[in-house]
């Protein structure tokens, strides 16, 4: 057998085409579908691969992001999506390897496969999961390989034989049959001292390890040796009694405690293999978590797989076990060690020796012994651990506990909540309600969105899912989910819930958490009583704010337990600490019991007023990555302060905190609290006239705010505001100077020219910060208003101020502007430098709609199907309900492009009209995107002379009432873009040919958006001097170019209600 080189190799560190793979998930990527064998993997199934600790909120755009940059790396088609999920279609070595052993007498296969080895396989993929698969998977095909080679050359050439034998040996050092076939080559190789070193070492390691002496064959082989070389005067008796003695009996195999259970386990293979992994490799393992998250079940699981590997496998259930002092006895007990006192009764000392014969017997034989329910008994469990691991070598410990034993060597294994998926792709939390659902309300169907819902309202809590599940038999999901919002005394059964054999610690969620309740110390109760206020993640700070003191200690106490996790944010290198939702609210019920909740949430908003104004300055300037970073770290506990402040009547504090948070996620492009929240600020009373400094400049930004979106949605509002900025102003507070510019310029908002002019005098300001905004709000309404030339020269002058403020946020905003603008004139190159600039802000300031837009660019304006994948969705969204879908659909409309690009007119034109049909809401179409979307589709159709007369009515109607609506401020740009899809229908209607050809000529003043290359006017243009023309065409541009602007507006306008379109059939 021969075969070429691989493509991809993973036996070591991860090649493709023979370049090391620099991303850590392109390699853990191609190692997962590598071991796939050329089987599809699920989106799902690749996301817990590659985020198997915190998946991103979009796990499945970032999936597709990395496969777009990992396809760069492969032949094309190398990687390709399936429905079944994604699948390599080429060779890796470790494939070369398997076909190698599929033909085991073939020497030559089986040495060029094991050549293919180049370091250490997986290597290079720690810290995730497929490290350990991978290295398993090549270590089994690397025994197989010797193994085969060895068994091919033993008789034609033992020397090569020698060498895989021995590695054999070293991968496994209590392989007998290994050993027997090693001892046997260096026998005809006459090295019989090798032979008999081999057999020394392998006898020792038996008896150390095991127990046992090395079997029958062994044993002879080594007698012949011995004889031969005349040493049999050294061999004891037993040896050289018979050349092939019987074996004597077998040590029994001892198993106590393991339990079998009638459910599956469902959603925990990888923590099985992770685990099977982890004892294997070290002695003592801790599986650490909550109560009710399966650590029980997972222990047994373990003690049942290594069961006919080690001789005794013990499980001692510590829950019953009340006194540290009954430790020893219970552990006696099961292993089988009699305490020899008749009368001897729980609580009593126990005998002095029984400690030392419980140790000796442990001694004597290799035990796995698993401590299950341990937290209550920790110090007791620990000290008898340590005691236990010193003094027996061959005996390993697995402990299932809240807290950790602090024993050095010992590994902690927390396993996930269950994963959640959805209705097409259900995860294990949603199986598991499945399948207990189903046994307390047999026939009963589900809502798949309620049901997620749940189990992600339960932290995919195992024992929380399985008892919701049970309250299904009277109660419907609605009133479940209704329950929790008030206790988790929902689901609590009254009689056992589904499972009567369940301890009774384990028969309801208040149970489980009351469990760890009750070990913790005061100091530690009142620290989670404090904590269970923040309705999410929280810092050391806010802690100590809403205690009153410093939390530092008291929240080790609850990491400990496992009632709090702690995580580092990358971003602010901070630590984070959460609460599962159900351990939360069995908090905020005993708070709500014993009172003292109204102090602490007037600590808590005292902090997040001071953390509002510290952080303010913050967002601004050098430091405005980690400002920015700070605020939306706890951007759900300030907007939790913000409410309370409110329904207090708080006024300093909730102008304080809704200043830093509307300004924030403004920038943002999110003004979704601020709208809900208007009414409420804007009837707080007028505090802001004695403020000062940031102070006053807080309260002043939030009006901003509320002025720029009240001006544009709720007249009253933007009023309101602009009387309460203006008592700023008069009073001399503000500091910040751009509250004052952005005052005048929304009081002028009704005057488009009194607008340009104030922020003309912004961006000449002496203010940097002021001057950049005015040239940024600059550039923007010249390109509303179809000057597209004027625009770029703001935005490039703010681009270079932007650069010296060392403000990202605006710097960013400017490129982007910039990519947009200069795409309107169909300068290609600039708009792509542009956008490739602004990309690397737009993504570390968590810019994400900003960024969709400027990657669908890109993958346009590089004819890419590989950068627009990340924006779509493998099967289109059927309903348009979010900025994410919007995104999407725009993406659709990209790959129809790249379709019409590539002469595939059907395929295009059909991917167009998905695009278009997706925005399937009234809310969905009223956005811009639409009327891009809509505009690139029917001119899509028009230049194919193949027009979509209802699409057409459509546009034509949406454009008429844009101009109708928007006056003044019609978004000249979008509207340009619809005029343009509208004139295509005289290239294929004569009827309308001419007045096509007039509205094409009119609209190029209004600088249609051309990112989309259906719009394009050089397109377009060429397109009518084949129908009308070359000349006919520049008459009709040189007599739209004679018309002023305010002309050309009317001009098409009433092109558009022209009645010859209705004739013609549109």
């Amino acid at each position: 057998m021969t075969f070429a080189a691989p493509i991809l190799r993973v036996l070591g560190p991860i090649r493709a085409s023979e370049t090391p793979v620099s991303g850590e998930r392109a390699r853990v990527l191609l190692a997962v579908l590598a071991l796939a064998e050329g089987e599809a993997r699920s989106p799902g199934y690749l996301s817990e691969e590659l985020w198997p600790e915190e998946p991103p909120q979009d796990s499945r755009g970032a999936l597709q992001a990395l496969v777009s940059r990992t396809r760069r790396l492969l032949p094309a088609g190398a990687l390709v999506l399936e429905p079944a999920g994604y699948r390599l279609t080429i060779t890796s070595d470790l494939d070369l390897v398997c076909a190698a052993l599929r033909s085991p007498e073939d020497t030559l296969a089986l040495e060029t496969a094991l050549a293919l080895w180049d370091g250490t396989p997986g290597g290079d993929l720690e810290p995730f999961p497929v490290a350990a698969d991978l290295a398993a998977r090549a270590r089994r095909a690397r025994i197989d390989l010797l193994r085969a080679l060895s068994r091919t050359q033993t008789g034609t050439n033992p020397a090569a034989a020698r060498g895989h034998l021995a590695e054999l040996c070293r991968a496994d050092p209590l392989n007998q049959e290994d050993h027997l076939a090693l001892i046997r080559v260096l026998d005809a190789l006459r090295e019989p001292a090798s032979a008999l070193a081999v057999y020394a070492g392998l006898r020792e390691r038996l008896a150390e390890s095991l127990g046992v002496d090395p079997g029958p064959e062994l044993r002879a082989a080594h007698a012949r040796i011995l004889q031969r070389d005349g040493e049999t005067q050294t061999l004891p008796p037993e040896e050289i009694a018979d050349p092939e003695p019987s074996a004597p009996a077998e040590q029994a195999l001892l198993s106590v405690g393991v339990r079998g259970f009638v459910d599956p386990l469902i959603g925990r293979d990888r923590d099985i293999r992770a685990l099977q992994t982890a004892v294997g490799q070290h002695r003592l393992v801790t599986i650490l978590g909550p109560g009710g998250l399966g650590k029980t079940r997972l222990a047994h699981a373990i003690a049942d797989s290594v069961r006919g590997h080690i001789p005794r496998v013990l499980v001692a259930e510590l829950a019953g076990v009340r006194t540290p002092e009954d430790v020893t006895r219970a552990l006696a007990a099961v292993v089988g060690v009699r305490d020899n006192v008749s009368d001897a009764r729980i609580g009593d000392a126990p005998r002095l020796d029984l400690a030392e014969r419980l140790l000796t017997r442990l001694a004597q034989t290799p035990t796995f012994l698993v401590l299950d329910n341990c937290e209550h008994l920790i110090e007791a469990v620990a000290r008898w651990s340590a005691e236990a691991l010193s003094l027996c070598p061959s005996l390993r410990v697995l402990t299932t506990s809240r807290s950790p034993l602090l024993l050095p060597g010992e590994i902690v294994y927390e396993p996930g909540r269950l994963a959640i998926g959805d209705a097409d792709q259900p995860g294990p939390a949603l199986l598991l309600f499945a399948e207990r659902a189903a046994a307390a309300r047999p026939g009963a169907s589900f809502d798949p969105e309620l049901v997620a819902q749940l189990c992600e309202r339960l932290d995919g809590l195992p024992l929380a899912i399985e008892l919701a599940a049970a309250r299904t038999r009277v109660l419907t999901l609605p009133q479940i989910l209704t329950g929790l919002d008030h206790n988790l005394g929902v689901l609590d059964p009254p009689r056992a819930g589904g499972n009567r054999a369940a301890p009774e610690r384990h028969r309801t969620l208040t149970a489980v958490i009351g469990w760890s309740w009750n070990l913790l110390s005061d100091g530690e109760r009142e620290t989670y009583l404090a904590c269970s206020v923040f309705p999410d993640g929280f810092g050391i700070r806010a802690a100590s704010a809403a205690l009153g003191r410093d939390a530092t200690e008291d929240l080790e106490g609850l990491v400990l337990q496992s009632l709090v996790r702690v995580t580092e944010d990358a971003q602010t290198g901070t630590l984070r600490f959460r609460m599962l939702e159900t351990i939360r609210e069995f908090g905020a019920g005993e708070l709500a019991r014993r009172g003292g909740e109204e102090a602490l949430r007037d600590r808590i908003i005292d902090w997040a007023e001071a953390y509002a104004l510290e952080l303010l300055p913050r967002t601004d300037g050098p430091d405005q990555v980690a400002g920015f970073a700070h605020v939306g770290l706890e951007l759900d506990t300030l907007m939790w302060a913000l409410r309370a402040a409110l329904a207090r009547g708080n006024a300093d504090a909730a102008l304080a905190i809704f200043g830093l948070v509307s300004f924030y996620q403004a920038r943002l492009s999110i003004y979704t609290d601020a709208d809900g929240l208007a009414a409420a600020i804007l009837a707080l009373p007028r505090v802001e006239r004695g403020y000062t400094g940031v102070r006053a400049n807080a309260a002043g930004l939030g009006f901003v705010v509320l002025g720029v979106f009240g001006l544009f949605d709720n007249l009253r509002t933007g009023v309101t505001a602009l009387t309460r900025i203006r008592t700023l102003i008069d009073a001399n507070a503000v500091t910040d100077r751009r509250i004052e510019a952005f005052y005048r310029m929304l009081r002028n908002s009704a005057a488009p020219d009194r607008v340009m002019t104030v922020l003309s005098t912004m961006a000449n300001d002496p203010e940097p910060q002021v001057a950049v905004y005015g040239l940024l709000l600059a550039a923007q309404l010249a390109e509303n208003a179809g000057r597209a030339q004027e625009a770029i020269d703001f935005a490039m002058r703010a681009e270079t101020l932007a650069r010296a403020l060392g403000d990202l946020w605006t710097l960013t905003m400017t490129r982007v502007v910039l990519a947009q603008l200069t795409s309107e004139v169909a300068d290609i190159e600039d708009s792509i430098a542009w956008a490739k600039l602004a990309l690397p802000g737009l993504t570390t300031l968590g810019l994400v709609e900003n960024r969709r837009h400027i990657l669908w660019l890109l993958a346009i304006y590089t004819e890419s199907p590989a950068e627009l994948e990340p924006l779509l969705t493998e099967e289109p969204s059927p309903h348009m309900n979010s900025a994410e879908e919007d995104f999407r659909s725009v993406a659709w409309a990209g790959r129809a492009e790249l379709s019409l690009k590539n002469g595939e007119r059907s395929r295009g034109l059909e991917q167009y009209r998905l695009a278009e049909k997706n925005f399937a809401t009234p809310i969905a179409r009223a956005y811009a995107w639409y009327t891009m979307v809509a505009a690139g589709s029917l001119a899509a159709h028009g230049l194919a002379h193949e027009p979509d007369l209802t699409m057409f009515r459509c546009l034509r109607t949406r454009a008429i009432a844009l101009q109708r609506i928007g006056g003044i401020h019609t978004d000249m740009p979008v509207w340009g873009s619809a005029l343009l899809a509208v004139s295509t229908l005289g290239l294929s209607t004569p009827a309308v040919t001419d007045l096509s050809l007039e509205l094409f000529a009119v609209c190029r003043a209004f600088s249609a958006r051309q990112e989309l290359p259906a719009l394009r006017y050089a397109i377009h243009e060429a397109a009518h001097a084949e129908v009308s023309g070359t000349e006919t065409v520049s008459r009709a541009m040189a007599a739209a170019d004679a018309l002023s602007a305010r002309e050309r507006v009317e001009r098409a306008v009433a092109i558009l209600n022209d009645p010859r379109w209705r004739a013609a059939g549109a």
